[in-house]
């Protein structure tokens, strides 16, 4: 089992006409701050969000999750 104090929401923020507006996010298992690195990957210029699926990992899975960034 994973140590629930290590789970963090991870998420993408755009700043538009002088306002924040969340884009996504997803939870992440993360043990230090070098975890949050490299979180969002471009594949074939579309961006994702890289994450870990906490259902699983309650079950001792570790599963990543990839949620597609669209621009708005």
């Amino acid at each position: 089992m994973t140590n629930e104090g290590w789970w963090n929401d991870v998420s993408v923020w755009s700043f538009k006409k002088g306002e924040w507006d969340e884009v996504t996010r997803t939870k992440a298992f993360c043990s230090d701050s070098e975890d949050f690195k490299n979180r969002v990957k471009n594949k074939n210029g579309k961006y994702f969000l890289v994450g870990d699926d906490y259902e699983f990992a309650k079950k001792g899975i570790i599963k990543k999750i990839k949620i597609r960034l669209n621009s708005k």
